[in-house]
């Protein structure tokens, strides 16, 4: 029941009524008249003078008394819908959505094509800032007119912020909006292809559509020089923020880096997700200290931020930090809950960031060359996430890595059966064939890749680098030379080994010119060989096969020649063998009176991995002056001690020969043994990327027996710089000493040694 205040009892009925209509007609202010309604009944009052207080008092925001009047009216004219629809929006405006929303529903029953029922809905959704309710009504109400550009706004500003923003685009393409309109529509839907480009494509062969799509979307949004945009332009800043994703997810890093120093120019600050994209840049311009600092400022505002965390390890395994790298991504995965062990069921339940991180902590030991310990540890997530492709390809990267390059391209091979775009596994796949002599095959894979993946990619770029350093000559440099303190093997003696490669042709071969150069002096002279030869290569997935033909000059005589081969039986087993004639192994000291050697010899090699392998070999030398020498060599090796930035070998070998002759010019036992074990260390000084510097110090110890002249200690040490200069360059130099008894006598050199590999 309505309250109404007491009437004057001087004013009539009639009075009353007249009042009123003087009122109206002379137009009196809406307050006003609201105030003389105050002395009138209802039930006195005409329809449509109540109708114009109820408008007038929602006007004024008197909601209280406009909800009384509208129910008033709808008693009295039930039929009428703008009175039900006008009490709506009265509760609209009173802030209560909930029975506005149920009094429109229930009106949409009847009156579903009511334009003012669709507008009382509109208004809803946009005080409850829902733009379902939003895009439903603006739809409706603009397929009742579809000439109502304002409409289409409205309708195109709701499907934008649906995330249905090419619909918004094209709305807005076809209405023309104004400007201030139309620039967040072009952005949204801009952004829009920015946040598919970072989800796994529709179409694997076109793995950059909704990047380029966003980056195309960006230009017509800012209609601007991306160089001089204006960035303290708020609506312009936010489209750069944006085309900085699209940029590192298109590879195009230096860039991001230029929209950064844009931004830092004019003390902008970056939120998270344009700073994340900035932190990748640096890293694929590999500049890890600029990408680290960029990681710590948001770690600072979001110290949370998962994908950060993981960027972080990653800058820090490029800044050879190791140590902090491994405690980083271990308490990460610390951070994560623990896996759920099942009683009727031995497969662990995987929490996916979990996996991640312990995925990504065991690939830090690879980095760090613990190949083994990452192996296992990936072999034991296995349980976790038994078929997780990528855990499989990580495995096979380990694989590869250890020298297993069989198990490594079967497994990749496994793995695009089940999924032919797995893009990791055909990378891996590539390198494994590169590894692998498999030129043929990696050339398919890397040409397939480049088809649909940018040549920015990193990984691609990393690729083609490879399959372009195959296609590369090569020059092989081995020298070493020194003095002795006796003339067994020369009071001072060098050698030379020359060799140069042809690029490859017809996929498996390459010419090559190989020189060899000895020189000794002896007590009777000098003497020095020079042995030029030209040669074919056969290199293929099971054999490395090379034949030469040469001459030996000076001090040497007649043609050379030899065949090498070597049969790679699987990833663990391997053979070797060789025949030659006139061989430069016959010692200069023979050669130079004119004596030939003719050389036999057969090896093979079990290796277990990169940590550990064993050799033995046999050898039969005929030399002309009628002495046949044999001999056996057998070697073991072991990894001792591994750490990213050293590492301890040793090394224990065994030889013995014989020979047919004595009193030979040459230094020829009846038969001898000798035994030693070599501790090799290796100090990784320096490295960033493709360069790298390494300090190597070896130290031998053993014994020496020798028919006739009984047995003594040996010993020798070398200290070595080992230089990447970069991919096509390896340079090595060092100095040694060494010690052995040769007939009795102890004989002590000095030697100065090297080592050059150059592709070019």
């Amino acid at each position: 029941m309505n309250r109404i205040k007491q009437s004057n009892p001087i004013v009539t009925s009639a009075m009353r009524k007249m009042s009123i209509a003087i009122i109206l007609a002379f137009g009196m202010q809406s307050q006003t008249l609201l105030a003389a309604s105050q002395h009138n009944t209802t039930d006195e009052i005409s329809e449509q003078t109540l109708a114009t207080l109820a408008k007038k008092a929602r006007q004024t925001g008197d909601f209280t008394q406009a909800l009384q009047h509208y129910e008033t009216l709808i008693v009295r004219n039930p039929q009428l819908v703008d009175y039900k629809i006008a009490h709506a929006l009265v509760q609209i405006d009173r802030q209560e959505y909930t029975l506005a929303e149920a009094e429109i529903a229930t009106l949409k029953e009847n009156y579903a094509g009511n334009v003012e029922l669709l507008n009382a809905q509109l208004y809803l959704g946009q005080q409850t800032h829902s733009p379902i309710k939003i895009l439903d009504a603006s739809q409706r109400l603009l397929a009742l007119n579809p000439k109502d550009t304002a409409m289409a706004g409205t309708l195109a500003s709701a499907a934008s912020d649906l995330g249905a923003t090419s619909k918004a685009n094209e709305l807005q393409q076809q209405y023309q909006f104004e400007a201030n309109q139309a620039q967040p529509i072009k952005a949204s839907h801009a952004a829009s292809y920015v946040r598919w480009g970072e989800l796994e494509p529709q179409n694997p062969l076109r793995p950059y559509a909704d990047t380029d799509q966003a980056l195309n979307a960006l230009d017509k949004a800012c209609q601007c020089d991306w160089a001089t945009v204006d960035v303290n332009d708020i609506a312009k800043r936010k489209l750069v923020f944006d085309r900085m994703l699209a940029l590192r997810d298109r590879h195009r890093a230096a860039e991001v880096i230029a929209h950064f120093n844009q931004l830092n120019a004019q003390h902008i600050e970056l939120p998270v997700y344009a700073m994340s994209a900035v932190a990748d840049a640096y890293l694929e311009l590999r500049e890890p200290e600029h990408a680290l600092t960029v990681l710590d400022a948001i770690l600072v505002k979001d110290p949370q931020n998962y994908n950060t965390k993981l960027d972080k390890f990653y800058a820090l395994i490029e800044l050879e930090r190791f140590d902090e790298a491994t405690a980083h991504i271990q308490k990460i995965a610390a951070e994560e809950p623990s896996y759920l062990n099942r009683n009727d069921n031995p497969t662990v339940r995987q929490n996916d960031k979990k996996l991640q991180a312990d995925t990504v902590a065991a690939m830090g030991m690879a980095y760090g060359d613990n190949l083994a310990g990452s192996e296992q540890a990936l072999v034991a997530l296995q349980n976790i996430g038994p078929s997780n492709p990528e855990l499989k390809n990580n495995l096979a990267n380990i694989w590869r890595w250890r020298g297993w390059v069989d198990l490594a391209g079967k497994t990749y091979q496994d793995n695009l059966a089940q999924d032919k775009y797995d893009t990791q596994a055909r990378y891996g796949l590539a390198h494994t064939y590169l590894d692998g002599r498999d030129w043929v095959l990696a050339n398919k894979e890397i040409q397939t890749l480049n088809t649909y993946i940018t040549p920015d990619d990193p990984a691609l770029k990393e690729l083609n680098k490879r399959w372009d350093l195959h296609q590369k000559r090569q020059f092989i440099s081995d020298f070493n030379t020194g003095k002795s303190s006796g003339a067994a093997i020369g009071t001072k003696s060098s050698y030379i080994n020359a060799w140069l490669y042809s690029a490859p042709f017809n996929d498996n071969y390459r010419v090559y010119a190989n020189t060899d150069y000895n020189h000794g002096t002896f007590p009777e002279g000098s003497g020095a060989v020079l042995a030029p030869a030209v040669g074919l290569e056969y290199r293929s997935h099971d054999w490395l096969i090379s034949s030469q033909l040469g001459l030996a000059t000076q001090d040497g005589h007649g043609a050379t020649g030899a065949v090498r081969a070597e049969y790679r039986a699987d990833d663990y087993w391997l053979f070797n063998s060789e025949i030659a004639f006139n061989s430069q192994q016959a010692p200069v000291r023979g050669q130079r009176v004119g004596i030939q050697g003719d050389l036999m010899t057969a090896g093979l090699t079990y290796r277990w991995s990169e940590l550990t392998q064993a050799a033995a070999s046999v050898g039969y030398m005929h030399m002309s002056d009628g002495n046949t020498r044999e001999n056996l060599q057998v070697a073991w090796d072991r990894r001792m001690y591994t750490q990213p930035h050293y590492k301890a070998n040793v090394r224990i070998d065994a030889s013995a020969s014989r020979n047919s002759r004595d009193n030979t010019v040459y230094f020829n036992p009846k038969s001898d043994v000798a035994i030693g074990a070599t501790l090799r260390q290796d100090w990784l000084t320096w490295r960033r990327y493709d360069r790298s510097f390494t300090q190597r110090l070896a130290l031998g110890v053993g014994n020496y027996q020798q028919q006739d002249f009984g047995s003594g200690a040996t010993w020798a040490i070398s200290y070595s710089h080992d230089w990447d200069i970069n991919r096509w360059l390896n340079l090595e130099y060092g100095i040694g000493r060494r010690s052995q008894p040769y007939d009795g006598i102890r004989e002590s050199r000095s030697s100065l040694f090297g080592h050059i590999n150059l592709l070019f």
